[in-house]
């Protein structure tokens, strides 16, 4: 396992964070623990905390089933604060997003439910590998608004 913030690869911010790990199922739990940290950090509520690493893990989890095929390759997961959120970034070299139609045929909750938890998602790749970029808010603005709205 490694975990390095390089020189070239320094967080643009002072509580950014960058981790490169091995595509392992193990370091998704790892993943998880720093960026709760980085968030709580930062003010995010708990709700936000719990829907940051419910979709963390929906898209540490394809690269490490996805992205190589059994073979080795890196995790590189990214923390940017913003004013009013954040901004995680999951990166890949392989290439989970364009895996067969035969894999897992009844799968497919994992996109839906990563839009469903976050302010903005976007999914790109470009033949080197695949981004996720999930973005937060740091206090969620639905709290509250369908329980007052249920008692109307």
């Amino acid at each position: 396992m490694t975990i390095e913030l390089s020189a070239g690869l320094r967080p643009s911010t002072a509580s950014a964070v960058r981790l490169r790990l091995d595509a392992l199922p193990e370091n998704v739990m790892l993943v998880r623990q720093a960026l709760d940290g980085a968030a709580r950090g930062i003010g995010a509520s708990s709700d936000v905390i719990d829907d940051l690493k419910l979709a963390v893990t929906e898209a540490c989890s394809n690269v490490v089933k996805y992205a190589y095929r059994g073979a080795s390759g890196e995790l590189v997961v990214s923390f940017e604060p913003l004013e009013d959120g954040f901004i995680v970034f999951v990166q890949d070299s392989g290439s989970w997003l364009n895996r067969g139609s035969d894999e897992d045929a009844a799968g497919g909750l994992g996109i839906p439910l990563m839009e469903a938890v976050t302010r903005d998602l976007e999914i790109g790749s470009n033949g080197q590998g695949t981004t996720v970029r999930l973005e937060f808010a740091l206090i969620r603005s639905d709290i509250g608004e369908s329980a007052e709205s249920d008692d109307a």
